[in-house]
């Protein structure tokens, strides 16, 4: 089974098809705001708070439906709302990033030897 998508990529994905077409694709900058998809500089540049979804510009907006504006017909959906909310609410952390780990040839041999022992 796939795994699921981590919150800040669902987040990600629905501020590129809903806001990125006039915040930031090919340098657009509508409203002086260029960098919605920079999920750390949305709390940085205070767009949204973490933690708080009714203190985040970005979330009211989106939610009272100012954004998209009202002639953009492509609305978000009610669970990409949720979505973005609930990103919010638990801290609107980016998408997390693994390394996987780093084995010589000699240690992946141990490995595999002491589990079939």
């Amino acid at each position: 089974a796939e795994e699921p998508k981590h919150a800040a990529e669902t987040v990600s994905d629905i501020l590129k098809q809903h806001c990125y077409r006039c915040h930031g694709e090919q340098g657009s900058v509508e409203g002086g705001f260029n960098y919605v998809q920079d999920l750390e500089r949305l709390v940085q540049r205070r767009k949204v708070i973490p933690n708080d979804p009714n203190k985040s510009p970005l979330f009211k907006r989106i939610a009272d439906g100012t954004m998209p504006p009202p002639e953009v017909k492509d609305r978000l959906k009610p669970e990409e709302i949720s979505a973005l909310k609930n990103w919010i609410q638990e801290g609107a952390k980016r998408t997390e990033t693994r390394k996987a780990p780093q084995f010589s040839q000699v240690e992946l041999n141990e490995i595999l030897l002491n589990d079939l022992e």
